[in-house]
């Protein structure tokens, strides 16, 4: 039926689409693909569309693209698996890392570093140094070239040592991540200084995994090792930007933490500039910020294993440097007094010590849910070498006159407080029950956690010498009040327990005597009625 309006005056017919389709299918001829031609106007643009899917970007599929280049990655000849290398002879090694040649250098350290990180899972791929003449003394050699060339190329940024906090140091690394590095050019001044920083961080590296063996400890403890290390960190802590980035300064400083906690037990210092430098190292990984004033009391940092994941390592170096008599703790001594001499006074002693104590739970502040341990449980072999390293510095604090000891005791967190209360814990514990039967019905010995007794027993000798050090013989008010439990709390501690039995007569237990010495010893050296 035909349209009412095409009779009208002025109205247009206009065709359908149908219409116009066959239209010009009879005029053009055969149909065209898609684009058509751009004909009519020349300057009109014809789009190509496409349906977008999820995995596509751009017209590419980045997962396929990430298998190519893993692909890629993997059969890049670059380093062999370990079981790949063959037969490694280690004498060439050497000769390659003393011939000094770029090449020869780069092909050492890549293979003795996947054979060291390798041997925990290969027992073959173990290397004792004990039968590996001058590989030690080749890799200090080489360092040490490459620390030299370093620290030519730095300027000096401070006459003492400053080394920067882990803390810092890992913030400074996730800035470095997000920012756009600017490439060098191969063979110019910078490429060199970067090559330079990754051999030393390979051969520190490659230190770092021998030092797990307990055969290679002692060799790794040399004065050749100690020195080259301390002379670093002197570099580090003195040159600005000695390793040319943040990442660099943090993998030396977490291989120079466990290579020290692993070779400390054999450790004989050579000098006191070689224990402070260690010293250094040591305290960039205690927590941030220092210890510092606030409301008239001295405030000490916690500790919080998600950020501080190396202080183990720090806390352990410590207690082994200091437990050792002669010579390192000589060292430390003298290094102590003359901080005490400074201004302001005992500050790296205060720093030293809150290094030890920062692992003491505060019961206060920290839970855990029941179906985890307890912090001391997860924490206990950090609490034991905290307080024997604790125990051993309030040993050589100053007396009295100082007033370290008695700002210690009357901490704005509480740490007397919080050791008691590790100590009370503890103490519960540790109380003997009745003792296991065998099969004989006889009954067996009680095994003692002797963990528990060290912490109890450092823990007990760190309160009494730093009350000792604080009480002021002429003031009977110098022991803070809230800083030492009363003499009621002490019994407390240790109910009557079961005694074990031995030949029909009662034997103490070292938990009663351990908490009878401290009732004793504090309240009769501080006076109390």
């Amino acid at each position: 039926m035909p349209s009412p309006s095409t009779g009208k005056a002025g109205s247009v017919s206009v065709p359908s689409s149908h219409a116009q389709h066959e239209h010009a299918q009879a005029t053009s001829g055969p149909a065209l693909t898609f684009p058509g031609p751009l004909a009519s106007q020349s300057d009109e643009y014809m789009p190509n569309k496409m349906e977008r899917t999820n995995n596509a970007f751009g017209g590419f599929d980045l997962g396929i693209i990430a298998q190519i280049g893993a692909e890629l990655e993997q059969w890049r000849p670059d380093v062999p698996p370990p079981l790949e290398l063959g037969q490694i002879d280690v004498h060439a090694l050497i000769k390659s890392l003393q011939c000094g040649i770029r090449g020869e250098v780069r092909l050492a350290l890549d293979t003795l570093g996947t054979v060291t990180h390798e041997s925990w899972r290969h027992q073959n791929l173990l290397l004792d140094l004990r039968g590996c003449d001058d590989l030690v003394e080749s890799l200090i050699d080489c360092a040490e070239e490459q620390a030299d060339d370093l620290a030519e190329a730095s300027k000096p940024v401070s006459d003492e040592i400053d080394l920067p906090s882990y803390e810092d140091v890992m913030r400074l690394c996730r800035m470095e991540q997000y920012s756009v590095k600017k490439m060098t050019m191969l063979g110019d001044a910078e490429s060199e200084l970067e090559h330079a920083a990754d051999r030393l961080i390979a051969i520190t590296t490659i230190l770092r995994n021998l030092s797990f063996l307990d055969a290679n400890q002692p060799i790794l403890a040399d004065e050749t090792v100690v020195k080259f290390l301390c002379n670093t960190i002197r570099s580090l802590g003195t040159l600005d930007n000695l390793l040319r980035s943040p990442r660099n300064t943090l993998d030396f400083m977490k291989d120079a933490i466990v290579l020290l906690s692993n070779i400390a037990g054999a450790l004989e210092l050579p000098g006191k500039e070689q224990a402070f430098c260690l010293l250094q190292l040591l305290l960039a990984f205690a927590p941030s910020p220092a210890p510092s004033m606030a409301g008239g009391h001295i405030v000490f940092a916690p500790f919080e294993p998600a950020v501080h994941p190396y202080l183990p390592h720090a806390v352990d170096s410590l207690a082994k440097l200091l437990a050792r008599d002669e010579p390192n703790r000589s060292h430390y001594k003298t290094i102590f007094a003359a901080d005490a001499a400074s201004s302001p006074s005992c500050e790296l002693l205060t720093r030293t010590f809150a290094l030890a104590i920062c692992s003491i739970p505060d019961q206060n502040k920290e839970s855990r849910p029941a179906n985890l341990p307890s912090f001391i449980e997860a924490r206990k072999p950090t609490i034991m070498q905290g307080l024997l390293a604790a125990d051993i510095i309030a040993s050589l604090a100053p007396g009295y006159e100082s007033g370290v000891t008695r700002a210690w005791l009357s901490s704005g967190e509480g740490f007397a407080q919080n050791l008691f209360r590790l100590v009370r814990t503890l103490c519960s514990q540790a109380e003997p029950g009745p003792p296991p039967t065998t099969r004989g019905g006889r009954a067996a010995q009680p095994r003692e956690d002797t963990d528990v007794m060290h912490i109890i027993t450092w823990g007990v000798s760190a309160l009494r010498r730093l009350s000792e050090k604080a009480r002021d013989p002429n003031d009977a008010s110098s022991i803070p009040p809230n800083a030492l439990p009363t003499k009621e709390s002490l019994f407390r501690c240790s109910p009557e327990p079961q005694e074990p039995q031995v030949g029909g007569i009662a034997e103490p237990t070292e938990l009663i005597r351990g908490v009878g010495r401290l009732a004793g010893s504090l309240w009769a050296r501080l006076g109390a009625s």
